[in-house]
């Protein structure tokens, strides 16, 4: 049985200067928060900022909040886009064959589609989810309403005096 001599197992390992969590260096000690040590850290792209021992510890504080935005924005991009960049490849090639296949006309309103496929819509059953035809965005819209809600065609009927 241990002496109880005055002496006791710190809980933590203490943190010292220069110390690095994740893209955090420990710069200095910084004031005492909430009965919390707090340290003056900075990050790799240059911020200073005071984050609490617990949070570094924890890893609840990993980097500032631009660096944070940064890499989700970059993991978006590389699990989204960058995969063979199969997802963008595939709908880019749908919509080149659809505007091929549909003469670049729009066959909600018979007119010619813009140059650009980008402007145009790719429209889709949204029970299915199942790619239809490309529109122009205005058109898409019109029919997106009109699916969601059948009774609106007979209501704009109606409204324009028209059988």
């Amino acid at each position: 049985m241990p002496s109880n001599t005055g002496q006791f197992k710190a809980k933590y390992t203490p943190i010292k200067i220069g110390e690095v969590f994740s893209y955090w260096t420990v710069l200095a000690k910084g004031s005492f928060k909430h009965n919390q040590q707090c340290w003056i850290v900075k990050c790799r792209c240059g911020k200073e900022t005071e984050v609490a021992s617990q949070h570094l510890r924890s890893a609840v504080s990993t980097k500032c909040i631009q660096c944070a935005g940064k890499v989700a924005s970059e993991k978006k991009y590389r699990t989204t886009y960058q995969a063979g960049g199969s997802r963008i490849k595939w709908i880019q090639k749908r919509m080149e064959d659809l505007y091929a296949k549909q003469n670049a006309m729009c066959p909600v309103c018979d007119r010619q589609l813009p140059t650009f496929i980008s402007s145009c819509a790719l429209d889709h059953d949204h029970s299915t989810g199942e790619g239809r035809a490309l529109l122009h965005r205005g058109c898409n819209v019109f029919v997106g309403m009109i699916e969601n809600h059948p009774n609106i065609l007979d209501n704009v009927k109606n409204y324009l005096g028209v059988d």
